[in-house]
């Protein structure tokens, strides 16, 4: 099912206009304009919710805003180890831990420390695994309650729609991985003597050989978020359209 929410902003450009006096400009300075996009709520599906510019827009080429329940938003730009990863919703099965210097010892206080940090989310059940010089952690998903659309948004009248105060009921906070490199980042503080280890923690999202890293990799206090200007500023919500698509399963 899909459900489609009309929002606007209202920005502000400096004035152009011509024949304007200096002293019109001093007073406005700015012209206003009205900016109209959309917001797409799915159900039974890992990207639950979208920002679209318009309704123009193709939905592989909105904004992913919220994932599922349990599942890891990705902020597109956080891995160094490829950049053409935008934000997308991901359910990894495990976090391997990369150090830059390969030689032994094992920084044990690290790889405890990120288990450590993994599991505080409460979105997976939690395992170290040290093996052959090197760490990761297994991650199980923890299993979530059903999120019906009908309960994601919630506009309580038309006054309150108009003044943008339609208030999220899609559950807990949204976890993304700018969140989990902000938490790693305070690791070095906890583990002094390997504060001059650098380490990536990449994210699989199946299990493959040790070695390998996949595009979802983390370097600790990099968030990765890029500054949209549409969406730098809370949208309002203006009109909620009742419009519900139903997908046959064939």
């Amino acid at each position: 099912m899909m459900r489609v929410l009309p929002v606007h902003k209202i920005s502000r450009t400096p004035s152009k206009t011509p024949g304007r006096s200096i002293e019109s400009q001093k007073e406005t300075g700015k012209d206003q304009h009205l900016e109209i996009g959309v917001k797409v709520e799915l159900s039974n599906t890992l990207e639950r919710r979208y920002h679209c510019s318009s309704l123009q827009n193709r939905l592989q080429d909105c904004r992913v805003e919220r994932c599922a329940a349990g599942v890891l938003l990705w902020n597109g730009g956080a891995s160094h180890h490829d950049h053409s990863v935008g934000r997308s919703c991901i359910i990894p099965v495990e976090a391997r831990v990369f150090f830059q210097r390969a030689s032994p010892p094992l920084p044990y206080c690290i790889c405890i420390n990120i288990f450590l940090t993994l599991n505080e989310f409460g979105l997976w059940n939690a395992g170290l695994k040290i093996e052959g010089g090197a760490c990761s952690v297994e991650l199980v998903t923890l299993p979530s309650k059903p999120e019906p659309i009908d309960k994601m948004y919630k506009v309580t009248d038309l006054n309150s729609m108009m003044a943008g105060d339609g208030k999220s009921l899609a559950g807990e906070h949204q976890v993304e991985s700018k969140d989990v490199s902000r938490r790693l980042a305070r690791i070095k503080d906890v583990c002094p003597r390997e504060r001059n280890e650098t380490f990536q923690v990449c994210f699989m999202l199946r299990k493959s050989r040790a070695e390998m890293k996949s595009n979802f990799c983390l370097t600790p206090g990099d968030t990765g978020e890029k500054l949209y200007p549409f969406l730098s500023h809370a949208p309002v919500l203006i009109a909620v359209l009742n419009l519900c698509w139903y997908f046959s399963k064939a």
